[in-house]
């Protein structure tokens, strides 16, 4: 029993990130068989053999992920004709060559099934279509020949694929016999209306049957293996019209067939996910309408990203993944609009001094950062997220916000601000409590404004600081008072030292045990760095 599926509805409810951004993520983090000790310069020649092996990977595994819905029963047709048309010149750009067809179009002998398909397609409004798009179409329907075979270049592990994929063709294709039909109001979905609703099934059915009574595939038989693994490129299937691949230990450059790697997908709108691992880009990197996850990844020029609503059948759920990566240049993340459902995910990453971040007209984007250091300027502007979740964010520079909007479920913890922001630009500080305030945030506001502005006592009492100086040995918060400087603003010098690995004020003990040794710290103040060294090695025989 067929069963008739709307093409977006169906990748729409099979979306990998639809519904839990992270565990999906997790899930799904695979044992890839692929390693190499050295890194793959994508470079010149280098890069178009690359290219060229990813087209020919992808050319398989797409006819596989639409040969898996006709296995499964499962037809689909379009959501209105334009994206018929769209699929249709795809497809028979990409696979046009896969088949032996005839070598002329050849209505007389076409099948009643074939005839009917093109009649429709000729009946239809040309204002609406490239004269092309139609032509081609007619063409490659009539060359169909009654046995189908596959070329001998493809006769390899995926040659039994190819001929549940033509029928995915042809099933795209049967939309059209839903124009007369009296469709109801669209249904407004995340980021598309379904457009089609009601569907002549008992025509589809009858006019497939006819088909398969006319046309037979003959039985492929395998004469040769494709590699589909390579020590640099791993492609998978995510869900339906959907696949990713993964790039590992590769060295990105733009002296190549493409602006830069992204640009190789621009026509590919079934690739909905690109994971990169230990890969330098050393060109401006620039994404959209997909999702990208980066795992140890080191950016040497800019990183811009939006995600405009895309006019073709695709929709639109997306995630953007570093973890553990490093920004040597500005990245924008921009244009997010209502309708999508998009996830922003930082996790153990640093931006460089020059590493401007900017996040701006986002609408409804889920965020998730957490153990994120950012030297650089951090710009949010025309915001509203839906979601967050931040822990541990140290922020070294300005934080400026602007016209943003949080949800009040939000989950913010350890933000920390820089010695210099604290001195000079604490105006960033109170901003960003007003907009906490503003959104209903109010605890951790407080808790904020408690450790940046409000006079703290500093010891228990002077009685204990006194000892205390009397002994040598002061805890922090006794130290701050010492130095005359807020206690958020040494440990934001400490979170900064970690970072760094330089330590400006050694000490000995870690958390609440952590001591200073009293002399050292009038060296410091002094700007004695040459007695402080000598001190920090008299500290640790005393401790």
């Amino acid at each position: 029993m067929r069963e008739w599926i709307n093409f977006k509805v169906q990748q729409f409810n099979n979306d990998t990130f639809l519904n839990d951004e992270l565990s999906t993520i997790e899930q799904q983090t695979l044992k890839y068989k692929i390693s190499s000790l050295h890194p793959y310069v994508y470079k010149g020649e280098s890069a178009k053999n690359l290219e060229e092996y990813i087209r020919e990977l992808l050319k398989r595994e797409y006819a596989k992920n639409l040969a898996t819905q006709i296995e499964n029963n499962k037809f689909i047709y379009g959501n209105n004709m334009a994206d018929v048309m769209s699929f249709a010149e795809r497809f028979i750009q990409t696979y046009s060559d896969v088949y032996e067809l005839n070598s002329k179009a050849d209505a007389k002998n076409a099948g009643t099934s074939i005839k009917e398909l093109v009649k429709c397609y000729k009946e239809l409004n040309n204002n609406l279509f490239d004269k092309k798009d139609l032509d081609d179409l007619t063409d490659f329907l009539l060359r169909l020949p009654t046995t189908i075979r596959i070329q001998s270049q493809y006769l390899d592990q995926y040659a039994p694929y190819y001929a549940n994929a033509l029928k995915f063709f042809l099933s795209v294709l049967t939309t059209v016999f839903n124009i007369g039909l009296k469709q109801p109001k669209p249904k407004a979905l995340s980021g598309f209306s379904e457009e089609i609703i009601n569907t002549d099934k008992k025509r589809f059915d009858d006019w497939f049957d006819r088909f398969e009574s006319e046309y037979t595939y003959e039985n492929p038989v395998v004469q040769k293996d494709f590699n589909d693994c390579s020590a640099h490129i791993y492609v998978s299937e995510e869900s339906f019209n959907n696949l990713k691949v993964y790039f590992k230990g590769i060295e990105f450059y733009t002296e190549n067939t493409f602006q830069t790697i992204t640009d190789l997908f621009l026509g590919l709108d079934y690739v909905r996910t690109l994971e990169f691992e230990n890969c330098t880009f050393n060109f401006w990197f620039y994404g959209n309408m997909k999702s990208f996850l980066f795992k140890n990844c080191v950016f040497n020029d800019a990183f811009n990203y939006n995600a405009k609503l895309s006019k073709n059948y695709q929709q639109v759920v997306s995630v953007l993944m570093f973890e553990n990566c490093i920004f040597n240049s500005d990245v924008t993340i921009d244009d997010i609009k209502e309708g999508m459902s998009n996830t922003l995910i930082l996790k153990d990453c640093r931006f460089a001094k020059d590493a401007n971040f900017r996040l701006s007209n986002v609408l409804f984007l889920k965020t998730i950062f957490e153990n994120n250091i950012f030297e650089c300027k951090v710009f949010f502007e025309n915001i509203r997220l839906s979601s967050l979740n931040w822990k541990n964010l140290f922020f070294l520079s300005d934080f400026r916000n602007n016209k943003v909007v949080l949800a009040s479920t939000a989950k913010i913890c350890q933000l920390l601000f820089g010695a210099r922001v604290v001195k000079s630009a604490n105006k960033s500080i109170s901003n960003f409590i007003k907009i906490l305030r503003a959104n209903k945030i109010a605890d951790y506001a407080t808790e904020l404004e408690n450790l940046y502005f409000n006079n703290m006592d500093t010891t228990k009492s002077k009685t204990e600081f006194d000892i205390a100086i009397q002994s040598n040995w002061l805890n922090m918060k006794q130290t701050a008072s010492f130095l005359g400087i807020s206690y958020a603003t040494l440990l934001s010098m400490r979170k900064e030292d970690k970072a760094t690995g330089i330590v400006r004020i050694p000490y000995v003990g870690e958390g609440k045990s952590t001591r200073y040794y009293v002399p050292l710290l009038q060296a410091y103040k002094d700007r004695n760095m040459t007695l402080v060294n000598q001190l920090a090695k008299e500290m640790e025989t005393k401790k």
